[in-house]
């Protein structure tokens, strides 16, 4: 295989040349367990600690890395930690995208047919199915991307590059978090991986705790009202929140004291987390700019936004006649606090 070859498929260690390439080298997973052959596996740990530190990963022998990618997904499958699937998901979704904003139509339009995305390009945009856009774009927490704010003709949905090109490894992202953990790995073949990374599971358990318990940890979160409790479990693993969940936890955070910084600093283990946006959506809630700051939701709103599924005797039993987690934490704050002055 050429060099430009080489070269091109590293990038892309999805594409079905990369899996040739691995296949021509001979290289058995058995092979991967053993030195010196266990290099590979050193590539692979690397790419998984760059994702759970949001490092810009750096190659620098393209033959390895190609057959460390499946390694990779091997490491993922058998520490099994969907939050940090979910991290590695996102890291490889954005190196991805800065790579394909570089190339040319024709590759890119390839890499979105590996994906079975129906697209084609026409002039300076790009096309693609509405179906297609409807069914990647949905996590994309940005207005513009609503169907609503895109040109529509005959069924097709007309992009700039880079916007498709965002689509393109939105379905790449998501591939990868459908297809991990495999589910045909040996279990003695995983105890030997993990015995190569249990740096990574170390560093993911303090990191979690480190990211999530930033700037409250002055704050009684064992007065918490459940339905928060339970939106910061899920940052603490990663899972994505919805809007109504991140508009409640900002305005919650809020009103008790908590800075605006720390509040985005529990946001920074989302998979989508995005810098830029979340000080604008955070910046947005508490009214800085336009002076304008919103309340927490009374728990009525609550269960209109799904977040709680109590019965109303439920909530009578375990929050008394207190209809808002704002005045529910300081309810508790202030029941413990008499309780020690005693």
């Amino acid at each position: 295989m050429s060099d430009i070859d080489l070269y091109k498929i590293y990038k892309y260690p999805f594409l079905d040349e990369a899996r040739e390439y691995i296949r021509d080298s001979g290289i058995s997973f058995n092979d991967l367990l053993e030195d010196p052959i266990s290099t590979i596996i050193e590539y692979g740990r690397r790419r998984v600690l760059d994702a759970l530190n949001g490092k810009i990963h750096k190659y620098d022998n393209p033959s390895l890395e190609i057959i460390s990618y499946p390694v990779t997904n091997i490491i993922l499958s058998c520490i099994g930690d969907a939050g940090l699937i979910k991290r590695y998901a996102v890291f490889e979704s954005k190196r991805v995208y800065e790579e394909l904003k570089k190339e040319d139509d024709s590759y890119i339009l390839k890499i979105a047919a590996h994906f079975n995305l129906t697209s084609k390009k026409d002039g300076k945009k790009y096309m693609i199915h509405f179906t297609d856009y409807l069914s990647n774009s949905t996590r994309i927490n940005d207005p513009k991307w609503k169907l609503v704010n895109r040109k529509l003709s005959n069924g097709w949905i007309f992009l700039e590059k880079e916007d498709f090109a965002r689509l393109v490894t939105e379905k790449y992202r998501c591939e990868i978090e459908d297809t991990l953990p495999l589910d045909n790995i040996d279990k003695e073949d995983c105890k030997k991986i993990i015995s190569s990374v249990r740096d990574i599971i170390s560093e993911l358990d303090d990191k979690r705790i480190k990211d999530n318990r930033a700037g409250i940890d002055k704050i009684d979160t064992d007065c918490f009202p459940s339905c928060i409790r339970d939106i910061i479990v899920k940052t603490e693993n990663g899972i994505n929140l919805s809007h109504h969940e991140r508009f409640t936890l900002t305005t919650f955070l809020h009103e008790i004291g908590v800075k605006k910084d720390n509040i985005i600093q529990l946001f920074r283990n989302m998979p989508d987390f995005d810098l830029k946006m979340t000080e604008y959506q955070v910046d947005n809630i508490l009214g800085e700019g336009s002076g304008t700051s919103y309340r927490c939701p009374s728990c009525s709103t609550m269960r209109t936004y799904g977040i709680c599924t109590k019965s109303v005797k439920e909530i009578h039993r375990d929050c008394g006649n207190v209809f808002n987690p704002v005045k529910r934490y300081k309810t508790q704050i202030n029941k413990k606090y008499d309780k020690t002055k005693k």
